[in-house]
């Protein structure tokens, strides 16, 4: 049972950690529907990922998120073990940087989306 509540609150985490784009009205959406509209998604992240630049800090709390038992959502287990969060730190990290959100809207502009906003 509490592996189970372990495992609910990882993946609870793990979503809350990035902002998502929240799509206005569009055919293109219709057209793709909402698994394929995620998985853009997810692609124009990962462009977005290696297209922003990373400040400093950033990249420091990246580094600091890569410690074991520091992971932004990690989960320390008795015994020494960890169970990573998320791969990004939830804050302050590349999306939560304008720049990122941009360049994750330009594509997604490319694939004929229309952003509205982001939650």
């Amino acid at each position: 049972m509490r592996t189970i509540v372990l495992i609910v609150a990882l993946l609870l985490v793990a979503g809350c950690g990035t902002p998502q784009p929240v799509f206005a009205p569009s055919p293109r959406l219709q057209e793709a529907g909402p698994e394929r509209a995620q998985s853009d998604v997810r692609e124009c992240m990962a462009v977005a990922d290696h297209a922003t630049p990373v400040s400093g800090a950033e990249r420091a709390a990246q580094d600091s998120a890569a410690i074991p038992g520091r992971v932004a959502g990690g989960t320390n287990i008795p015994g020494g073990g960890v169970i990573p969060g998320p791969t990004r730190p939830v804050s302050p990290g590349p999306t939560s940087s304008p720049a990122w959100k941009a360049a994750v809207e330009r594509c997604l502009a490319e694939r004929g989306y229309t952003v509205s906003g982001w939650k």
